[in-house]
């Protein structure tokens, strides 16, 4: 179920212009024409509890009491009105990748333990707190979508090549899996050798000395 949500606002650094999103730090030229400037809002399906940020009836409210039906709690933004006040704050990472993938409606997250916030008001004050601390795990592209985003970037391949090239992308990363997946790891490595030697040996069998030699001759 969706639980990113991305709402106009009057100020922020992500904006929406001619349908694209995109995102003021990192976008060098402002394109002509209207920008809308947009927050990001993560939620979960949580209880609700008094004092805490939600989106209700396509509104951003704080609860007053724990009676919102259908309501969402608000975990992770980018509206520092409501970071003012204790959510978690949006890193760069999500959003740098979420401006790359705008269709993206669901992320999951995982619970950490409790964050201090520190924010500076313009008048010069000090606001202090804890938030409830939150590791948003970005979506790992499939090998199709990393092939479509590196052909489409002009730096790498020319537009009328681009259909080629995703296809050479795919099969060459499809060969480096197989090949990743038939190797052993370096304890199973170890662990093949030790059985070896139990069966020669027995209980002569001294497996630090199949340790050093291992160490010895692997590349380094």
């Amino acid at each position: 179920m969706k639980n990113i949500h991305l709402l106009p606002t009057d100020k922020s650094r992500l904006y929406i212009h001619q349908g694209k999103l995109y995102d003021n730090k990192k976008t060098m030229h402002i394109p002509d024409g209207v920008q809308i400037p947009h927050h990001i809002y993560i939620t979960e399906d949580s209880e609700i509890k008094e004092g805490d940020w939600i989106i209700w009836n396509k509104k951003i409210v704080k609860a007053i009491d724990t009676a919102y039906y259908s309501a969402k709690k608000i975990i992770l933004t980018t509206d520092r009105d409501l970071i003012a006040d204790g959510v978690q704050s949006i890193d760069d990472t999500f959003l740098e990748w979420f401006v790359k993938n705008p269709s993206c409606e669901k992320v999951e997250t995982e619970r950490l333990e409790n964050g201090k916030y520190v924010d500076w008001l313009a008048d010069g004050s000090v606001i202090e707190g804890i938030y409830e601390n939150y590791k948003i795990i970005i979506p790992q592209e499939t090998i199709e979508e990393a092939a479509d985003l590196w052909a489409t970037d002009t730096k790498n391949v020319h537009p009328a090549d681009s259909y080629i090239a995703k296809q050479s992308f795919i099969q060459g990363a499809k060969s480096q899996q197989e090949q990743d997946k038939n190797k052993y790891s370096e304890e199973e490595v170890i662990e093949l050798l030790h059985s070896r030697m139990r069966y020669t040996l027995g209980e002569d069998y001294k497996e630090m000395t199949t340790i050093d030699w291992f160490e010895q001759y692997k590349k380094k």
